[in-house]
């Protein structure tokens, strides 16, 4: 039947019932190689992706999920190829195409074939920030979704998702913005003073800090993109002499924190770039303090749960491997300092005196 028709079906449905389907699952897959990479890329990060998902008469190329909810979209990929460039047509069609769906609460993200095969790395930071955004927007209620159906007027929404109570939710992590104005042109024209400014700024706001995240942010600070092994070991060199001088102090792990701090923060790393938001990147006493604050809300807790929520409360996305080996380790040690204790089936409680 004409598209026609069944925008005024839907709409006719609209008036009556005040619901509007936004979206239906098919069967159908990426239309072409391009798609099949991107989503392939899309899943490496951990997220589930339904192409070919139907939405008032279109197509979106690639929808991806949200994990902490399967039922709901998080942000809609489309991947244009080099000839949509050159069909006026095809761009003012999807302009409509897009401003109709987004007024239904889609979020878009597109992705042009060429820059992709050019330069991937950017384009997958790109794609990263843009997941990333939408899942920060995730307070935007979730449409009801359409079912397949030989009738087009059935309709059925699926479950909300179900919030779970003891989801750990852990302040944002905050970052410091210091400048650092070069002599010349690189990075060996700053004088050490402002670095060590820079480095002191740096490790007040966000200790504690690791080294390597720590000359991140000190590069980035000074304009430059890359860290290369001269630019950091200047830098470490410059920490080490403020931790001789009692100004910062180190700990095991190459971990920077304040000369007065004792006790860590405990902070979400949702906002951080993909690269930093890994486990080894966080102070064994941090992850001490996270652990020990989920144990207690949950009274006991095995530790494979524990570990979830830990990862869930950092704004991480999925407990791998690597995660799960750094957990048990802070688990076992705070075990063996009495802080938690396990009873005859392994689940986890804070020790009396903790």
């Amino acid at each position: 039947s004409p598209f026609g028709v069944r925008a005024l079906h839907a709409f006719l449905k609209y008036a009556e019932t005040g619901e509007l389907p936004t979206h239906e699952m098919t069967d159908r897959e990426p239309d072409s190689p391009f798609e099949w990479e991107v989503m392939r890329a899309i899943q490496d990060l951990g997220y589930e992706v339904q192409p070919q998902v139907g939405s008032q008469g279109f197509f979106i190329d690639l929808a991806v999920r949200d994990p902490e909810a399967p039922g709901r979209f998080l942000l809609a990929v489309e991947c244009d190829g080099a000839s949509y460039h050159s069909s006026a047509i095809a761009r003012d069609r999807d302009r409509l195409r897009q401003s109709v769906l987004e007024g239904l609460g889609w979020r878009f993200h597109r992705i042009w074939s060429t820059d992709w095969f050019n330069d991937r790395d950017i384009e997958m930071k790109r794609l990263i920030d843009a997941i990333e955004e939408a899942r920060a927007a995730q307070d935007v209620p979730e449409p009801p979704v359409r079912e397949n159906s030989t009738e087009s007027h059935v309709q059925r929404a699926e479950p909300e998702p179900v919030v779970e109570p003891d989801d750990v939710r852990l302040p944002p992590y905050e970052f410091a913005d210091p400048i650092i104005q070069k002599q010349g042109p690189d990075f060996a024209s700053v004088p050490d003073k402002e670095l060590a400014q820079a480095i002191m700024e740096v490790v007040s706001v966000e200790g504690p800090i690791h080294e390597d995240v720590l000359a991140r942010r000190i590069v980035k600070a000074a304009g430059l993109k890359r860290t290369g092994s001269r630019i950091r070991d200047r830098i470490l060199d410059i920490v080490h002499r403020l931790v001789h001088y009692r100004h910062l102090q180190q700990r095991d792990g190459g971990f920077v924190w304040p000369v007065d701090m004792t006790t860590p923060p405990i902070r979400s790393r949702m906002l951080l770039e993909q690269t930093e938001r890994t486990l080894e990147l966080v102070a064994p006493e941090e992850l001490d303090a996270i652990i020990l604050d989920v144990v207690q809300r949950s009274f006991t807790i095995s530790p494979s749960e524990a570990a979830r929520m830990v990862v869930r409360g950092l704004g991480m996305q999925r407990t791998g491997h690597v995660a799960v080996s750094v957990l048990e380790k802070r688990i076992d040690a705070l075990q063996r300092e009495g802080r938690l204790v396990a009873d005859e089936r392994g689940n986890l409680s804070s020790a009396p005196n903790a």
